[in-house]
């Protein structure tokens, strides 16, 4: 019962936002758009592994890396029908397992206790740049 509802209302508002959305322009508008959300570390990055001789080298490729949250503002402005000039501003930030990173030395060290302090990872990216659309009907690729 809740699925079929759940369902019916996700129809009627989709149906509902393609009426709205519908536009008689089929030239590429303007726009200004924000994002964010979750961002998941993968690989090395999120990976809490010492190497096997770190006692000798003194290095890991281990980021010990968490969830993180990602930012993002976009745009462009179309002095054409199709292109424009489009830019692009992006933040990401992510925590570091603390807990992860003082076990993995005190088992490499063989020792009692270990205490581990780091900052958070940043990452800023900035890119302007030209921009193509092709409007289809109600759809711009």
């Amino acid at each position: 019962m809740k699925k079929g509802l759940l369902f019916g209302i996700l129809s009627i508002m989709l149906l509902v936002c393609s009426v709205i959305y519908a536009q008689e322009k089929t030239s590429a508008r303007n726009f200004i758009e924000l994002s964010g959300g979750i961002s998941d570390p993968m690989g090395n990055f999120a990976s809490s592994a010492i190497s096997n001789n770190i006692q000798t080298n003194y290095s890991s490729n281990a980021g010990y890396a968490q969830l993180g949250s990602h930012f993002a503002v976009n745009g462009a402005w179309f002095f054409t029908t199709n292109f424009g000039i489009g830019g692009s501003f992006s933040t990401s930030s992510f925590s570091v397992n603390l807990n992860a990173l003082a076990n993995q030395i005190i088992v490499a060290f063989d020792c009692d206790s270990a205490t581990a302090a780091a900052r958070s990872y940043n990452t800023v990216s900035f890119m302007v740049g030209p921009y193509f659309a092709l409007p289809l009907n109600k759809l711009t690729i």
